[in-house]
């Protein structure tokens, strides 16, 4: 049967293993796999590449997008998605240092956790077809060292479980030889297209063992700023939701800051709370306040409306 996502199809485990498992489920017993639309799978690979790997819970090796659930216990798990992502430092990523920005590092996190989003078969491909599209409410993230052009670097994506409405993404970053240089978490909701609130899909989406790699997106409250600059928004500045795209909040931040700052290297951590959209054309006023030695803030506003702030602080 089909769902928002994909495709349930059941099956019947036929084979017995040469050493049966008590966790196992029986000959002929039922298993369910379900199958995301944009997936390419038969149904030979998928028999052919079941294993078992947990209690009542199976995988498509190959094609690494299945979940299954023995029928039994009517349990049913999405595939718990861990991946990989390289990407790697072009000129027009690093600053007058030779060094990735911080802008252009937070880019490539966004863009692999949708990749991830998107193997768990939830893209925002998939979503807009249904009506829904995802939006970032918060994210953490500590950035301990920053590559170099034409340097090399992974961001690792996994998902952990929310409260309420959300659904978190976290990330660590390595360089390439595996060392790691920075970590973050974000804080995911889903809303309907059409009336721009939030909503209670039924993803399917679970979490893996792996715990927070920071402390979760600290909350900020509005504060008047030293001072405050004017942008319109423009068309390369929207994103697939049609909004200020939430990458250009860290970059009017970090061209604020003083130069002394951005030298340090000792500001590593920034939190960012997105609180309204923004859209093509409207009039954005911003600004930054020193809160203390080891700690600035960030405020975007349209209007009296907030939307979005931001913190950087020194660890």
């Amino acid at each position: 049967f089909e769902t928002l996502n994909g495709v349930f199809i059941a099956l019947k485990l036929v084979p017995i293993p040469s050493k049966p498992s008590r966790d196992m489920p029986g000959r002929n017993s039922r298993v369910w796999i379900f199958v995301p639309k944009y997936c390419n799978f038969s149904a030979k690979q998928g028999f052919c590449d079941i294993f078992h790997t947990s209690e009542n819970t199976f995988f498509v090796t190959r094609s690494k997008y299945g979940t299954f659930a023995d029928e039994k216990s009517n349990t049913m798990i999405m595939e718990q998605i861990i991946n990989t992502f390289e990407y790697s430092v072009a000129p027009e990523n690093i600053d007058y240092q030779g060094q990735a920005t911080v802008p252009s590092i937070c880019g490539s996190i966004i863009n692999a956790i949708g990749q991830n989003i998107r193997k768990e078969g939830c893209g925002i491909d998939v979503m807009r077809k249904a009506g829904r599209s995802w939006v970032l409410l918060r994210s953490a993230f500590e950035i301990d060292d920053r590559p170099s052009l034409y340097d090399n670097y992974n961001v690792k994506v996994w998902p952990v479980k929310g409260k309420g409405l959300t659904y978190n993404r976290c990330v660590k970053l390595t360089d390439a030889e595996g060392e790691e240089i920075g970590r973050g978490t974000t804080e995911w909701c889903v809303i309907d297209i059409h009336t721009r609130k939030p909503i209670f899909p039924e993803l399917g989406l679970t979490d893996v063992d792996i715990p927070i790699p920071c402390k979760s997106p600290r909350r900020i409250i509005d504060f008047l700023p030293d001072f405050i600059k004017h942008k319109e928004v423009g068309y390369s500045e929207c994103d697939f939701n049609g909004h200020l795209n939430n990458t250009h909040y860290i970059e009017m931040f970090y061209n604020l800051l003083p130069e002394s700052v951005l030298s340090s290297g000792l500001f590593t951590r920034i939190d960012i709370n997105f609180r309204r959209e923004v859209h093509r054309g409207d009039d954005v006023s911003f600004g930054i306040r020193k809160a203390s030695d080891e700690e600035y803030l960030f405020m975007a506003k349209t209007g009296d409306a907030t939307l979005c702030h931001a913190s950087l602080q020194a660890l």
